[in-house]
């Protein structure tokens, strides 16, 4: 079976090119990757984020894939959270730099931006 890792990415959308540039990059090693774009500044709630995640994993599904979910930082809970939807089709989560609590206070200037 095919295995493919989806990269959810944190805040920072304009970061996404040269994330997909970067994960390109890893079939040097024979990984394949692919950047779910979550588009954190743009409108929409948690659960319209959440589908984006769900909608790849379903594609990634069709295509006959074993998954491998990696959440950066903001996303670790949608990635988290995708993998307890699809438990069964999610063979590792991993996530770099999550947030742990939801206590913890973040830049009142990216609740503007990403309030999702």
């Amino acid at each position: 079976m095919r295995h493919l890792i989806l990269y959810i990415p944190g805040l920072g959308d304009h970061y996404d090119s040269g994330r997909s540039l970067f994960l390109k990059g890893w079939r040097l090693w024979g990984v394949e990757a692919r950047l779910v774009p979550i588009k954190w500044y743009g409108k929409g709630s948690y659960q319209d984020k959440i589908a984006l995640v769900l909608a790849g994993i379903q594609e990634a599904k069709q295509h006959g894939y074993s998954i491998t979910l990696i959440g950066e930082s903001a996303c670790a809970s949608l990635a988290l959270n995708a993998a307890a939807e699809f438990a069964n089709d999610i063979e590792k989560v991993i996530v770099i730099a999550g947030v742990n609590s939801s206590k913890l206070p973040i830049s009142p200037r990216y609740n503007t931006l990403a309030p999702a």
